[in-house]
């Protein structure tokens, strides 16, 4: 079957109706926003290993001779949502379990430890060679990342 065209009908396309402007601009602000998300993704990869963060030290006011304080927080890697009732252990036997807030607190005498923090569902962190200084109080927040299986998808 041949199809037949009427010269004398024919009329090319005219680039400059509105409706045609409107959406090369759309294509190209599309365009544009797909090149910045990709970008984007390849310089801010997301960390997903547990970190912390340590925190100022400050004078304890009432403290045993020999011994200084670990305080701190267990939070989800990169939200501010506690983790409650994770393990906090230290290498000389000593454990203590976050309240319900995240919140921990360990005297420990003066020295340097291997301190690990735990929770089901959450990649271990292991903090090494961790110094307790004298009538000190240290603080550390710590975030935990997400075990495979327990992921946000």
């Amino acid at each position: 079957m041949n199809s037949v065209i009427n010269s004398s009908t024919f009329e090319p396309l005219n680039f400059k109706t509105p409706q045609l402007v409107l959406m090369k601009h759309i294509l190209l602000i599309l365009s544009l926003v797909a090149l910045a998300a990709i970008g984007y993704s390849q310089v801010h990869k997301t960390v997903r290993e547990s970190s912390y963060i340590l925190g100022k030290e400050t004078k304890v006011e009432k403290l045993l001779p020999g011994a200084g304080t670990l305080k701190g927080n267990v939070y989800i890697l990169h939200e501010k949502v506690a983790i409650p009732l994770a393990f906090v252990d230290v290498e000389n036997g000593k454990q203590v379990q976050a309240d319900k807030k995240g919140y921990f607190e360990l005297e420990l005498d003066t020295g340097t430890y291997n301190i690990k923090i735990s929770s089901v569902g959450y990649k271990d962190l292991i903090i090494k060679d961790f110094t307790i200084k004298w009538g000190k109080q240290h603080y550390i927040a710590v975030s935990l990342a997400a075990s495979k299986g327990f992921q946000k998808k």
